[in-house]
């Protein structure tokens, strides 16, 4: 059953076609992803379905008198409510049954007409429970806790969150009210990796249909079961996941441009034949073939387009030394409450770190710290020839009134106009985007500013927070691909698990009021994370292996196996004469070799007890 059919939808910026007779169908509880690359519409796709914008063209039906909530990326709260009132004020009909249940309660003990105020309470108390009003309070907690809020943020007045906040509760919100139709502009954008993936868990299972834009691949991946494309300002419908929807793409643009060629090539055969035959004995029939070749024409398969992606080169003007940073007993924090313990570590040239931890733990304090807009406690100590540029999650630009050619020429006066324009190209600004004003930019459009700024200045440290929200899948690949390649050091805050495999090679996990540092990449992080926690239980007397314990048994053995051939793989490695040559000293494939010798240690000891 459908709860949403747009038919024919057509809308214009002025003279500038979004959207060009766009028609698609959304069924109960499908989870449906709406993929494009940045500025190709989908944000005023969602908008108009939502009824906030009007269409020049085509109709949008609610079929049954469906309910559509529609979560910007930009949020707006009520004014003086807590969190948790703020959340659930769409509930106020609960809260009256809940303020006449008590009411009856109190005349029960007061009134001679007791049937009839028990007949009214049981009435009322049907209703209450059947609309979920006993399980409102721990459904909301879930939520909020879910989305990584605390106890202690519930009595936090709404005009006191954060912008980020902001749209945790406003999704929180969303969610608890289950529409029938959600629409979900960027709703891992302000989240932390441990909240995208509770709501990873939660929307298999939520029970209204969805339509969201999202550039988070994994989280594609595990939610969504059919994407829609927006591409020349049409669309098309692909089944499956992300990854699916990827190879799919691939095959039909394949195939596409074989039959273009194929098609290409017949043409160009009768053109010859027409022009060959145009007068004389057959002039007829040349006349017939120009009459088919019009028509092959006009139904052949257009030419595959091939879209411009970013192009990045990340490069460092000066070398910075050996020694990149120092920080000695380092803690930041709010009147005399410190949000970690004091904090000491070293940093090296070409580390890539990746900063991981709850909302709220500290990370962009430490990067602000570390850049000297805040205070701080302890030492914080730069190594000599260090030049660092800051890229913040705010999208903070120097002129946000100017035009976007401003923003380089601002940043470097000595640049040329057309130098500064040569340069934006790269970054997908081009012909007369160059000079729209910087507030008209879409947040995928301001992110490529603010990169595009940072990244001509040549610095040999970035501190990066959040550095892929608002890009689309293959501008986050391509800033992949440059930071990999990039020689100085990265210190980054993300949740993007993809971003996070490719580029980290160190992780400080922030948690429990603390940091650790683990000199591995994220992969092997995560293993290490996750490692499953093996508990020996006694065993009062030895008896025969049941078929459960084999199974146990093998497994071990399994693992045993392939750890030791790792195990002799990294000893063979690092009896190699250039071992220590590796860029950073063959400090990670050391700190891997040491937790395989330890993980086998618990394997012996555990089969030891198992196999008795």
């Amino acid at each position: 059953m459908s709860v949403l059919t747009v038919n024919d939808l057509t809308k214009y910026y002025a003279d500038n076609l979004i959207l060009d007779k766009v028609s698609l169908q959304i069924s109960a509880r499908e989870k449906v992803a709406l993929i494009g690359h940045n500025g190709t519409g989908k944000t005023t796709l969602l908008k108009l379905i939502a009824g906030s914008m009007r269409s020049d063209e085509g109709t949008i039906v609610l079929h049954g008198g469906a309910k559509v909530h529609y979560l910007a990326q930009e949020p707006d709260l009520p004014v003086g409510r807590t969190l948790f009132e703020a959340v659930t004020e769409a509930f106020a009909h609960l809260k009256k049954l809940e303020t006449e249940l008590h009411i009856l309660e109190q005349q029960m003990a007061e009134t001679d007409n007791l049937d009839k105020v028990l007949k009214k309470y049981a009435e009322l108390t049907e209703k209450f429970e059947l609309a979920g009003g006993y399980t409102l309070e721990s459904r909301v907690r879930t939520v909020l806790f879910g989305v990584g809020f605390s106890e202690r943020d519930l009595s936090t007045l709404a005009e006191h969150l954060s912008g980020g906040q902001r749209v945790r509760a406003a999704l929180a919100k969303a969610l608890l009210e289950v529409p029938e139709l959600l629409l979900l502009d960027e709703p891992t954008n302000h989240l932390d990796l441990e909240a995208v993936e509770w709501l990873e868990g939660f929307m298999p299972g939520y029970n209204g249909a969805v339509l969201l834009v999202s550039h988070d691949r994994h989280f594609l991946d595990r939610v969504v079961t059919r994407c829609i494309e927006l591409e020349n300002h049409k669309v098309e419908e692909y089944p499956g996941n992300f990854s699916k929807f990827r190879a799919l793409k691939a095959e039909r643009r394949a195939h596409q441009g074989e039959t273009y060629r194929r098609e290409q090539s017949e043409m160009k055969r009768m053109k010859v034949f027409i022009n060959r035959y145009r007068s004389g004995s057959r002039s007829t029939l040349s006349k017939s073939w120009e009459k088919r070749l019009n028509r092959f024409s006009g139904s052949a398969v257009a030419k595959p387009t091939s879209k411009t992606n970013l192009k990045l080169h990340v490069s460092e003007r000066k070398r910075s030394g050996r020694d990149v940073l120092a920080l000695e007993k380092v803690q930041v924090g709010y009147n005399d409450d410190m949000l970690f313990s004091p904090f000491s570590v070293e940093v090296k040239r070409g580390e890539r770190i990746a900063m991981l931890g709850p909302n709220g733990s500290g990370k962009t304090s430490l990067l602000r710290a570390l850049m000297g807009y805040i205070p701080h406690k302890g030492h914080i100590r730069w190594g000599g020839s260090v030049h660092v540029g800051y890229f913040d999650q705010q999208l903070t630009l120097l002129n946000p009134t100017g035009r976007v050619i401003d923003e380089i020429l601002t940043a470097i006066p000595s640049l040329s106009d057309w130098d500064a324009r040569a340069y934006l190209a790269q970054f997908l600004f081009r012909d007369e985007m160059v000079w729209q004003g910087i507030s008209t930019l879409s947040g995928g459009e301001r992110n490529r500013l603010s990169l595009a700024r940072l990244l001509f200045m040549g610095y040999n440290v970035l501190i990066l927070d959040e550095p892929t929200n608002h890009l689309d899948v293959e501008s986050r690949e391509v800033l992949e691909r440059a930071l990999v390649q990039y020689p100085g050091t990265i210190i980054f805050v993300s949740h993007d698990r993809y971003f996070l495999n490719k580029v980290a090679t160190r992780v400080w996990k922030f948690g429990n009021k603390q940091i650790e540092d683990h000199k591995q990449n994220y992969s092997d992080f995560r293993q290490v994370l996750f490692a499953p926690k093996i508990i020996a239980l006694p065993m009062e007397k030895k008896a025969p292996l049941d078929r459960r314990k084999q199974v146990d048994v093998q497994a071990i053995e399994n693992e045993i196996s392939r750890l030791e051939r790792e195990k002799v793989d990294y000893e063979e490695q690092m009896a190699q004469s250039d071992f220590v040559r590796q860029k950073d000293g063959g400090k990670e494939a050391v700190a891997r070799y040491m937790w395989v010798c330890s993980r086998l240690k618990e394997l012996y000891e555990h089969w030891e007890k198992v196999a008795e």
